[in-house]
C-alpha cells in the first residue's frame, strides 16, 4: 500500500525528473568524498555533466594508480616473506658487499625444464658465453658464474 507522499510523488513526473538527477549528483560527490556541507555547495552551485564526468574520471585514475602501487608493494612483501622463510635453510656463509669498478657482463639466460636435464643446458650456455668472448677477443677476468633461479623468482626478475 502506497504512502500519500509516494501516491503524490508518482503523480508529478516533473518532482521526479528533478528528483532523480538530484539524487544521482548527492550519490556521486559522496562517493568522491565530499562532506555533506560541500554536496549542498556543489548541488546548488549547479555543478555540469563533463566537470561530474571529470571528478569521476580522475578519482578512477587516483584508485588504480594506488591499486597498481599496492600490487606492487604486496609483491615486494611476498618475496620478502620468502627470503625469511628461505633463511631458516641457508648455510652459514659471509657475505660481503663492497663497491667495484663496472664491467661488462657475457650472459645467457636459459630455461631448465628439470634437474635431469641441466648439464647439457649448462654445458651449451658456457660454451655460447665462451665463444663470445673468444669472437670479440675478450679476456675472461674470473671464472664463470652459474645463478639457478626457481620459476617465482625467475618471474620477478623479469618484471
Amino acid at each position: 500500500m502506497n504512502s500519500p507522499a509516494v501516491s503524490k510523488l508518482c503523480k508529478t513526473p516533473k518532482l521526479i525528473e528533478t528528483t532523480i538527477p538530484r539524487l544521482h549528483r548527492i550519490l556521486v560527490f559522496k562517493e568522491l568524498g565530499f562532506s555533506s556541507e560541500q554536496i549542498g555547495c556543489l548541488l546548488d552551485e549547479n555543478v555540469s555533466l563533463t566537470e561530474i564526468r571529470g571528478m569521476l574520471r580522475l578519482e578512477q585514475t587516483e584508485i588504480q594508480q594506488r591499486i597498481e602501487q599496492d600490487t606492487a608493494r604486496l609483491n615486494r612483501l611476498q618475496i620478502r616473506i620468502q627470503e625469511i622463510e628461505l633463511e631458516k635453510t641457508m648455510t652459514n656463509y659471509e657475505v660481503l658487499v663492497k663497491p667495484i669498478p663496472s664491467q661488462l657482463v657475457a650472459a645467457t639466460l636459459r630455461v631448465i625444464p628439470n634437474f635431469d636435464d641441466c648439464a647439457p643446458v649448462i654445458k651449451e650456455s658456457f660454451d655460447l658465453v665462451y665463444g663470445y668472448t673468444f669472437f670479440k677477443l675478450l679476456k675472461l677476468l674470473i671464472e664463470p658464474i652459474v645463478i639457478f633461479f626457481t620459476s617465482k623468482n625467475l618471474t620477478n626478475l623479469l618484471i
